[in-house]
């Protein structure tokens, strides 16, 4: 077990060196919007619909990153109000860049959760999901200047082999600090 978890630790740190002198990203901020389809988790199920989302992406070497998202929702039934806030913890890891763009290819995997809090007249009552579906999508994202990036990706949610729906996200990135320079 121990080789294992050894062996693991070395193909992460040989993966995440950096290619050809890259420099570790800096810490990124996003915000955008997604659409989820098709998505029913029981009484934390959405219709498709834009949501606000948020991001946010710690790098741990030039090509990975450890990223939080959260996005979520209000709806009202005859029953009373009830709002929904999905999240993932998922691991961005970039593709091999291309030195003639300025963009960036990833895949993305990691889980999703879910916490929603109903309230029907004076009670209240709170549910949470630990993360337990998995999230695997691609994207694409376009830096625009040392400061600003365009983000676009799509994900798959699953749980085991029970297909929850699909994620896209349109968002803006701005880093904490500057984009290395090309």
């Amino acid at each position: 077990m121990a080789q294992r978890i050894g062996g693991m630790l070395a193909l992460l740190l040989v993966t995440s060196t950096p290619v050809l002198g890259q420099t570790k990203p800096p810490l990124e901020l996003g915000f955008g919007i997604t659409t989820v389809g098709n998505i029913n988790l029981g009484d934390f199920g959405v219709k498709p619909k834009p949501l606000p989302d948020g991001r946010v992406s710690v790098p741990i070497s030039p090509r990975f990153a450890i990223e939080g998202t959260a996005f979520g929702t209000t709806m009202t039934t005859g029953y009373g109000e009830r709002r929904v806030v999905y999240y993932t913890v998922q691991i961005r890891q970039r593709f091999a860049p291309n030195p003639l763009s300025s963009g960036m290819r990833f895949v993305t995997y990691g889980l999703l959760g879910a916490a929603s809090r109903w309230r029907m007249g004076p009670h209240e009552s709170t549910q949470h999901s630990l993360p337990g579906a998995t999230a695997i999508g691609a994207g694409f994202q376009q830096r625009l200047g040392t400061h600003l990036a365009l983000r676009a990706e799509g994900q798959f949610l699953t749980f085991l082999w029970w297909p929850l729906g699909t994620r896209l996200t349109a968002s803006v990135s701005v880093p904490i600090g500057a984009y290395p320079s090309l």
